[in-house]
């Protein structure tokens, strides 16, 4: 993950970007974007033990450069051509739910309607994140009727078995509502399987 001193001062202290430069300790940083590459393979080196040696490819830094200035281009036309940022209405409740702060150095909200890009300064300086592979899981697994019976691949009920929470598909298919959903979904079809339960016992079922 790598951003720039107004995404820094925008949005500090909403993780994982700190509150300050220094604050924490995962944080990369360097003036220019070659010494940041540096920085990087410095840092993968230091925790090579728990990686398995993970290294940067031989050509990051360049690739690093024309991929910065691919999206300026096309965050100056308010366009995201690689990944569609922006253009569901979905990404733009995400950007307005976590607003960025506004102050007197960063006055301007966008180049264009696109709120969700901005051009990445080009001067540092940089900063940049190693991020890896979390566990959360917000919309797979079996799917269940209004009960809370699983469903086989038939869409026939399966007699005795239920589910909720994050082993389940998510009523949302394949959106995410919003932090907190899969609390939600547990709470609600946990409550709904476990009276199903209890008026098929109380109904003589095993």
């Amino acid at each position: 993950m790598v951003y720039d001193q107004r995404c820094a001062d925008l949005n500090s202290n909403r993780f994982p970007i700190p509150p300050s430069p220094d604050a924490v300790d995962y944080l990369i940083q360097a003036d220019t974007l070659d010494q940041l590459a540096i920085n990087i393979d410095l840092r993968l080196k230091k925790v090579a033990a728990y990686t398995g040696d993970i290294k940067l490819d031989p050509e990051f830094s360049g690739q690093l450069k024309k991929t910065i200035s691919r999206f300026n281009q096309m965050a100056k036309k308010g366009v995201d051509e690689d990944f569609g940022r922006g253009s569901y209405r979905y990404d733009q409740g995400w950007y307005d739910m976590f607003y960025p702060r506004r102050d007197k150095k960063w006055p301007e909200k966008s180049y264009t309607s696109n709120t969700t890009l901005h051009p990445l300064q080009d001067k540092g300086p940089y900063y940049a994140i190693i991020l890896a592979p979390g566990t959360l899981g917000t919309n797979g697994g079996p799917v269940v009727n209004n009960k809370g019976e699983v469903l086989n691949q038939q869409n026939q009920v399966i007699k005795g078995l239920y589910a909720a929470g994050n082993c389940m598909a998510h009523p949302a298919e394949n959106a995410y509502w919003a932090a907190g959903a899969t609390i939600g979904s547990a709470l609600t079809f946990g409550r709904i399987a476990g009276q199903s339960v209890s008026q098929a016992k109380q109904g003589g079922a095993s």
